[in-house]
């Protein structure tokens, strides 16, 4: 067998230029594919950072019985030691905490039902995306009394700008309503943040519902998605059965869904690629039969089997894929590290991109998912268009072939 791959990587050049196209095409193949599948993967895992960090957080520590729909029910006790101690775990990058009410934002121009969010300005830098989206006025910080910030969408529709006033209506532990004014320090334009939304400083929400060193959960950010259950484990060591730990993938399981769906969506497309590039292969090795139908029958001739014909083109096809995914290999080397620094950008779509809540510079994120699917696909499809010629060459007969004029 050794002795028919070298007959084959010898036979591979004497056909160079119908070859090197060969190679070319599944070459091409196997960049377009790493590229798009990165490009995809990138703008999904851009959409899911988008939403973590406009709504929820990497892992939430939160009473056992708690409900995101209902924010302000099982409430647990602030504790800022209990948060550094979370810091000291490897792989965590933040940790705040929030306490969420439902409430009504009223100012002169307009009324609105809102969800009223006390962070803690400083630690918030760090897990959501609220700092780097303000598009006027100021970020809160821990010093001030009674400051919010509120969306863009709603500052529009009520004639809000820095400086102005707002009213925050809200039920206090005792079931009362209580009311309190806060002036605008900032507008932002985040993804997913829409009108009803505002942020204050933790304590001054605390202070007004009367929910003394009450949070609704704490938010962990971690410094790689690798790190996530390793920190998850490690959290609910510390917090015991009384405190639930939850990933993101556990809190909004259809964003999981609509993750793995995307890359099953991109197998599924990208195979057409490789199909697309195999029939041109196809053509290439029933060009070199036809060719190569006078060597096929003196090798017939001579005492070698049909089988070790047919394995020898398959060899030479395996060598072109082969070739094809180091050519290809090569160049996704050379531009990912460039598209990972600069990004791609989408200027021209950024406002559909912000509406889906991605950043108009779209960066590339490529797993062993890819890597593999991708030269399965390759080898799959590159030898199986050599399997018809290789038939072909197999079933000739000696003398028929010996006689061939082409």
């Amino acid at each position: 067998m050794i002795a028919y791959a070298r007959l084959a990587w010898r036979n591979l050049w004497r056909f160079k230029r119908r070859n090197l196209f060969a190679i070319f095409l599944a070459g091409a193949g196997f960049f377009l594919f790493l590229f798009y599948y990165a490009f995809m993967m990138g703008y999904t895992e851009s959409f899911k950072n988008s939403m973590l960090e406009s709504i929820y957080s990497d892992i939430l520590i939160s009473h056992k019985n708690y409900d995101e729909n209902f924010p302000f029910k099982n409430l647990i006790n602030f504790d800022e030691k209990y948060i550094e101690k979370i810091k000291k775990i490897e792989g965590v990058k933040e940790v705040s905490a929030r306490l969420i009410f439902s409430g009504t934002v009223f100012s002169a121009y307009r009324t609105e039902p809102s969800l009223i969010i006390g962070i803690i300005p400083e630690r918030e830098k760090d897990i959501s995306n609220w700092y780097e989206s303000i598009v006027e006025g100021e970020y809160l910080t821990s010093n001030d009394r009674f400051y919010a910030l509120v969306p863009k969408e709603f500052a529009d529709k009520a004639k809000l700008r820095k400086g102005k006033r707002i009213s925050v209506m809200i039920k206090n532990y005792k079931n009362e309503i209580e009311s309190k004014i806060f002036k605008v320090k900032g507008i932002l334009q985040a993804p997913f943040i829409n009108e009803g939304i505002i942020f204050v400083n933790l304590k001054d929400l605390q202070e007004i519902t009367g929910y003394k060193n009450k949070i609704s959960g704490y938010y962990v950010k971690v410094k790689r998605e690798s790190y996530l259950e390793s920190v998850k484990k490690k959290i609910q060591e510390i917090a015991g059965s009384e405190l639930s730990v939850k990933t993101w993938s556990e809190r909004i399981p259809y964003l999981k869904g609509l993750y793995n769906l995307s890359r099953w969506i991109m197998f599924i497309y990208l195979s057409f690629l490789f199909i697309a590039a195999a029939i041109g292969i196809l053509n290439i090795f029933y060009m070199n039969m036809s060719e190569r139908t006078r060597e096929f029958g003196l090798l017939l001739s001579i005492g070698v089997t049909p089988r070790r014909v047919f394995y020898l083109i398959l060899i030479e096809s395996f060598y072109i894929t082969t070739l094809g995914i180091i050519a290809g290999g090569i160049l996704i080397s050379v531009v990912y590290p460039i598209w990972s620094k600069f990004g791609l950008d989408l200027s021209l779509f950024e406002k559909g991109l912000e509406y889906l809540g991605v950043s108009k510079y779209v960066y590339p994120f490529m797993d062993i998912y890819g890597i593999i699917f991708s030269l399965v696909l390759i080898y799959f499809f590159g030898i199986l268009a050599s399997v018809y010629p290789a038939i072909k060459a197999s079933r000739l007969s000696p003398a028929k072939a010996m006689r061939f004029v082409r």
